[in-house]
C-alpha cells in the first residue's frame, strides 16, 4: 500500500490495514480539506485514472456526499463509519 501523506500515516496504515488499499491519500499542506475534492484528485492522479467517472466515493457523512458532488463522481453513503 502506498500512502500519500506524512510518514506517521504510512506507519499507522501499514499496522491497521495492511494490503487492504492500493493507496491512501491523507490531508497535507498541499491539499484542501473536504468537501473540496483535492484528495480525490490526488488519488486519481496517483492511480493514473483517466476518467474520473470510474471513481466511486464511499462515505458516511453529508460532507462526504458534498465532496463527491464537488468532484462530480458517484457516491455511496453508509449508515456506519
Amino acid at each position: 500500500m502506498k500512502f500519500d501523506s506524512a510518514p506517521i500515516g504510512q506507519a499507522i496504515g501499514d499496522a491497521l490495514t495492511p494490503n487492504l488499499f492500493e493507496i491512501v491519500v491523507g490531508l497535507d499542506d498541499d491539499l484542501k480539506p473536504k468537501p473540496q475534492p483535492d484528495m480525490i484528485y490526488r488519488g486519481k492522479k496517483l492511480m493514473k485514472i483517466k476518467n474520473i467517472k470510474r471513481i466511486l466515493y464511499i462515505g458516511d457523512t453529508n460532507v462526504d456526499l458534498e465532496t463527491a458532488e464537488n468532484a462530480k463522481i458517484g457516491c455511496v453513503l453508509v449508515t456506519y463509519g
